[in-house]
């Protein structure tokens, strides 16, 4: 009865074993929840971890893309302004073959015209000669012959040795010899993926490579500003040579048609 009143009783519930008792099954539920709860918030904490690393690898490779096609679009640019300076020095070796038939014809032109002052020359001593003649025959005064009146030498501007030339070769000069490690323009054309500049590439990386473009594009820039300068120059140079020849050759004519006439005049005297 004693012991009966012990268990029941509600005054000594603290010693109660049928209150406090938990059933086996109970305790086993309770631990695979604790235990569940615990490995979900561990999951959870990976899975953005790992979205993170995802972030940063995506970015990573964004930034080489970008500095490749940086690179790409360097080398292409580069690759433009020398075949930009393979024009350039073509166009100045044409301009320096042009110059030299210009010259040569500019000299011709010279010998006619002196050949035409002499033939002049004798033209007046034959009509002196037939004044004479006539003057002897008729007893009469001849009239006074009028010697055609010359007309002025242009200045030659091949006598001037002009900067224009010097300064045309200088330019050149600089474009065909470069201080950079390839053969520039009026030697070879050079490709892009040539071997040399692949292999540099392989081993610098790519923000060098850029640095390494961006200064040869300068140094590219200020040999075809050269390059143009000298050529506007010569241009201007040669104009006025054309010029020149053109005068000249008018000139020629001119003397040649008088000369024609009087000649005429002689044969029907």
């Amino acid at each position: 009865m004693a012991t009966n009143q012990y268990l029941s009783s509600n005054k000594t519930s603290f010693f109660s074993v049928e209150d406090d008792d938990i059933d086996d099954d109970d305790f086993l539920k309770l631990s695979r929840n604790n235990r569940s709860s615990s490995s979900g918030g561990n999951g959870a904490g990976n899975q953005v971890y790992n979205d993170m690393e995802k972030k940063k690898q995506a970015l990573i490779e964004k930034k080489k893309e970008v500095e490749q096609q940086s690179v790409l679009s360097s080398q292409r640019a580069l690759q433009m302004l020398r075949e930009s300076e393979d024009v350039g020095i073509a166009t100045a070796d044409e301009l320096y073959h042009q110059r030299e038939q210009l010259e040569q014809t500019n000299s011709r032109l010279d010998d006619i015209n002196t050949t035409l002052k002499q033939s002049q020359k004798h033209i007046q001593g034959i009509r002196s000669v037939f004044g004479g003649i006539k003057n002897f025959l008729s007893k009469s005064k001849s009239e006074t012959l009028s010697s055609p009146s010359t007309s002025s030498k242009p200045v030659d501007p091949i006598g001037e040795e002009s900067t224009t030339k010097r300064e045309l070769h200088e330019a050149i000069t600089k474009a065909k010899q470069s201080d950079q490690g390839y053969n520039h323009p009026g030697l070879k054309l050079r490709n892009i993926n040539d071997p040399t500049e692949s292999r540099s590439a392989g081993d610098m990386d790519s923000q060098a490579i850029l640095d390494r473009n961006m200064d040869e594009m300068v140094s590219s820039l200020g040999r075809l500003k050269g390059l143009a300068l000298g050529l506007g120059e010569e241009i201007e140079s040669q104009n006025d040579l054309v010029e020149n020849i053109i005068s000249k050759s008018e000139r020629a004519d001119i003397n040649i048609q008088r000369q024609n006439k009087d000649m005429n005049r002689l044969l029907k005297k």
